[in-house]
């Protein structure tokens, strides 16, 4: 069984190169994630997205290798932000 959406989803940001049928993108957030989803990893890398298709990756329709990536990617943002590398001074 899925589980239930997060009751609030970001709005995120999608790139024009993904609105070929629309003049602006729906204000629907599973909308939006999916059609980012479509093209990830190439779109969508970047914090905010990766975090909101983590928290609905099993709701959208996407290839099982694209939930993987999805994942690593929540993953190494993560250890990203955990473990910050030190500035070279």
């Amino acid at each position: 069984m899925t589980d239930p959406l997060p009751p609030e989803l970001p709005l995120v940001d999608v790139p024009k190169s993904l609105l070929w049928d629309y003049a602006e993108a729906p204000k629907d957030p599973m909308w939006r994630l999916q059609r980012i989803a479509s093209r990830f990893p190439a779109i969508g890398r970047d914090r905010a997205t990766v975090a909101a298709l983590y928290l609905v990756r099993h709701h959208l329709k996407i290839p099982l290798e694209t939930l993987d990536l999805i994942e690593i990617y929540e993953e190494k943002w993560r250890e990203r932000l955990e473990n910050p590398c030190p500035s070279a001074a």
